[in-house]
């Protein structure tokens, strides 16, 4: 299916790894069309029948996610009984087990090792990144961070992210991340320069992706700040899924 991509970075065998667009889905306006989310205000036959086109559909481990730093275990006993964690991050050593981030703007990052023991994905926007959510799930696995290969998937670019002091002042530690853009005290903020410095501190050198920007394409992803700009008060959701084979 079109609306099914497969990610470019080297996972090792046992490994297997996709992406989402909006594209070829059951949806309709302003959640045309691949809309995953529940909580959106989405017809929901519409996001099950969506869901129901997923790889390991019946095995996707579905967060609440609250933009914090909770990272959780999802193994065979997540599903039972079919509630969601409110975390905004999941690793798994199990075969068959979606680790799964919904995004529209913020940065949804697949995590893997080279022995192929262990997967995770991570929702990351500005305040999981503040909030230490990479560092305390890659804290969580149980093999070596220099061992871990890296892929960041579509989320708003710098160029579209203007932000207040109040969040430049979030990062003490990546300034330069941050440009002044043409408006008083706003700054243009690339989340991928935070994420790949966080990762790099943590000797994790292996980052691939970080290219793609939900905002300004409109006809593969969902932005939920390119709706606001558009005047509306609705979007959809993509998502972002790893497993062992």
């Amino acid at each position: 299916m079109s609306n099914i991509k497969v990610p470019d970075f080297p996972v090792p065998d046992g490994v297997n790894a996709f992406y989402t667009t909006r594209q070829d889905g059951f949806s309709s306006a302003p959640y045309d069309s691949f809309n995953i989310a529940l909580h959106v205000g989405d017809n929901k036959q519409n996001v099950l029948e969506n869901r129901s086109c997923l790889p390991n559909a019946n095995s996707i481990a579905w967060l609440q996610q609250i933009h914090s730093a909770r990272c959780i275990e999802v193994n065979s006993h997540y599903f039972l009984p079919l509630e969601t964690s409110k975390a905004d991050a999941s690793f798994s050593i199990q075969n068959e087990i979606v680790c799964a981030v919904m995004t529209a703007d913020c940065l949804p990052i697949l995590i893997c090792d080279r022995q192929a023991s262990c997967v995770a994905a991570v929702h990351a926007g500005w305040r999981g990144l503040a909030a230490g959510i990479i560092q305390n799930t890659i804290s969580k696995m149980p093999v070596a961070a220099e061992n871990l290969i890296v892929w960041v998937g579509p989320h708003i670019s710098a160029k579209h992210f203007e932000v207040g002091e109040d969040v430049r002042q979030a990062f003490p530690s990546h300034l330069d991340a941050f440009t002044p853009s043409e408006n008083a005290n706003k700054y243009l903020c690339n989340m991928f320069a935070i994420t790949t410095n966080i990762l790099n501190n943590l000797q994790v050198s292996r980052i691939y992706g970080g290219d793609m920007c939900t905002y300004s394409n409109s006809a593969d992803f969902f932005s939920h700040r390119r709706t606001c700009h558009q005047g509306q008060s609705s979007t959809g959701r993509m998502l972002c899924g790893i497993y062992l084979k």
